[in-house]
C-alpha cells in the first residue's frame, strides 16, 4: 500500500506542474516503471536537491529538486537498480558579468539503470557503490522572453552516472554524479549537461 500511495504522490505531483501535452507519456512510463519496481527485492522512494551545471563561459549552476522511486534487485553484495525520478531545474545565463533575466525552468523526468555493489557495515547499516546509464527527457520549458523551446534545447539527454549510497535501518541517503552524453544547447556543442543529486529516502 505504501508503494501505491507513493507512485499516486508522483503522479499527481507531476501533473500539476506539467502541461496535458506530457502528463500521458509521463504517467504511462511511471506505471511501467512502477510495476517493475513493486516486484523487486527493495523499493525505494527518494527526494532530494539538484544541482544542474553546463560547461560553458556563460552559464552557471542553479539548484533545483528531484523526487523518485526505484527498485533493487539481487543477490548478497550485488544489485541492478531501475529508476524513475521527476526533476525541475534552472540554467543561470550571463553576459560577461551581467546576469540574463527571464530564464525558464525545465520540467524532465530521468529513467535509469544501475549495477552496484553492497557492503554490510553493521546489522542494520549497508553501504552501496553503484555506475550505470540514465535518460534525461525533458517534458515541458517554462514560458519566457528569450524563445528557448524544444528548437533551441536538446530534449533528450543520454548520460552515465556514479553514485554512493547507504541505508540504516529503512533511511536512505544517496549521492549521484551524472555525465550527459550529448549537448543541451543545439547551438552549442559544447553544452554538455552535469547533474549532481543529494536525496534522502526510504525503503519499503
Amino acid at each position: 500500500m505504501i508503494c501505491v500511495r507513493a507512485l499516486k504522490f508522483l503522479i499527481v505531483l507531476i501533473c500539476n506542474l506539467i502541461s496535458m501535452r506530457s502528463r500521458i507519456f509521463c504517467v504511462l512510463v511511471f506505471i511501467f516503471f512502477f510495476n517493475i519496481v513493486y516486484s523487486q527485492d527493495v523499493a525505494n522512494f527518494r527526494f532530494g536537491t539538484l544541482l544542474s551545471s553546463v560547461k560553458t563561459d556563460r552559464v552557471h549552476e542553479r539548484y533545483g529538486y528531484n523526487v523518485g522511486l526505484a527498485g533493487r534487485i539481487g543477490i548478497p553484495g550485488f544489485f541492478i537498480e531501475l529508476g524513475a525520478y521527476y526533476q525541475k531545474f534552472t540554467i543561470d545565463e550571463y553576459e560577461k558579468i551581467d546576469f540574463i533575466n527571464d530564464n525558464p525552468s525545465y520540467h524532465a523526468v530521468k529513467f535509469n539503470i544501475n549495477l552496484g555493489l553492497e557492503y554490510k557495515v553493521f546489522k542494520k547499516g549497508r553501504l552501496r557503490f553503484y555506475s550505470g546509464g540514465n535518460l534525461n527527457y525533458i517534458l515541458e520549458i517554462d514560458k519566457n522572453n528569450r524563445k528557448i523551446n524544444f528548437d533551441t534545447v536538446n530534449y533528450g539527454l543520454p548520460s552515465y552516472n556514479f553514485g554512493i549510497g547507504t541505508t540504516i535501518y529503512f533511511v536512505t541517503l544517496d549521492f549521484n554524479y551524472e555525465k550527459s552524453i550529448t549537448h543541451f544547447y543545439n547551438s552549442d556543442k559544447n553544452s554538455k549537461m552535469d547533474f549532481y543529486t543529494l536525496n534522502l529516502g526510504f525503503v519499503f
